[in-house]
């Protein structure tokens, strides 16, 4: 199942139109399609923002499986998008998307590869609002110093 949405940031960085790609093959619930039901998504802060912390390792642990979507520019969208995975990759943070009142999605940037092509896909997991900054993803900041991570 593909989305197609604009991302717009809250801050006023130029917004980008995406695709969103399910990573699991289920349907949508409908809370879940309520949520990404909107023409576009904000983007309303970052989570991260340390360099001691793997932005990808913590949300693998914390949310205890894989992504929940993956994140493409459409064509023609490259700057602004290629712009701003960078700019996360760089600063060890993720995008955070509010989906509603109780669910938030967490858009880590990731480098996919596709036959010889390296592509710019942030995964996203989907957790509860303020999951980003919960108590135990600040625990796992300390694990994945531990590990290497």
């Amino acid at each position: 199942m593909l989305i197609h949405k604009d991302l717009r940031f809250a801050n006023g960085n130029p917004a980008f139109s995406c695709t969103l790609s399910l990573c699991k093959a289920k349907a949508l619930n409908e809370h879940e399609a309520k949520g990404l039901s909107n023409d576009f998504l904000t983007i309303v802060s970052y989570w991260g923002n340390k360099p001691d912390l793997n932005v990808l390792f913590n949300l693998h642990v914390a949310h205890g499986g894989g992504p929940f979507l993956r994140l493409l520019p459409r064509e023609g969208e490259g700057s602004a998008f290629a712009k701003e995975h960078t700019d996360c990759l760089n600063g060890h943070k993720a995008m955070v998307v509010q989906i509603d009142e109780a669910r938030e999605l967490l858009l880590a940037p990731v480098k996919s590869i596709q036959g010889k092509r390296v592509r710019q896909a942030p995964c996203c997991w989907l957790v509860h609002a303020g999951g980003g900054s919960g108590p135990h993803l600040e625990l796992l900041r300390g694990c994945s110093q531990m590990m290497g991570a």
